[in-house]
């Protein structure tokens, strides 16, 4: 059996609970996620401020609990061990630009609804705290959002504007921003209801 066929038939057993099969599937898919992760870090415009807070294998590691989450109520699409690497790819991306420091406050901006050309960017250090808070968040909306919607959110979170992000969906600019804040409302209902 190939790798390919392996994972095709591992990935209904890993979203029904098999342990077993999980973690056969990390080890498949580790090898590439890392290199994956480790080249997203090196080649981010931050990268030296990233990498003192976070490890490639940090990124790994909440890539792959978040695919589980996903895995497990059907918020992925896949037909083929090309849209896995391709959803893993977008995963990656989105984790390491979460993490960054202008992206990361648009993410806050989008969970906390305020107006992100009017507030003021403050650069600061990172508590610990704020890094598990951090991963928590970047977990849940990766596991809540699918993949076209995180893959339009990683855009925006990287500098494009919502007129740039339109181009990808064919609708216009405030389409897809409120396509993204019903997304991001989403996930802000489940984590409150997970919280509460």
């Amino acid at each position: 059996m190939s790798i390919s066929a392996e994972i095709l038939e591992l990935l209904p057993r890993a979203r029904d609970g098999d342990d077993k099969a999980w973690t056969r599937l990390v080890a498949i898919l580790e090898p590439f996620l890392l290199r994956v992760a480790r080249t997203r870090l090196r080649l981010h415009a931050r990268s030296d401020q990233i990498r003192r807070d976070f490890a490639s294998s940090d990124i790994c590691q909440s890539v792959f609990r978040s695919f589980l989450k996903g895995l497990r109520t059907d918020r992925f699409q896949i037909s083929n061990p090309e849209d896995l690497e391709r959803l893993l790819q977008v995963m990656a991306r989105f984790n390491v630009a979460a993490k960054a420091r202008r992206a990361h406050y648009r993410l806050r901006g989008l969970l906390h609804d305020f107006d992100l050309e009017a507030e003021e960017l403050v650069e600061d250090g990172i508590t610990p705290e704020q890094v598990v808070e951090d991963r928590d968040l970047v977990e849940s909306v990766q596991a809540e959002l699918t993949q076209e919607e995180l893959f339009l959110l990683m855009l925006y979170l990287e500098g494009s504007s919502w007129a740039e992000v339109a181009k990808y969906t064919r609708t216009t600019a405030d389409a897809v921003r409120m396509r993204i804040k019903r997304a991001i409302q989403r996930v802000r209902e489940k984590m409150g209801k997970e919280c509460a």
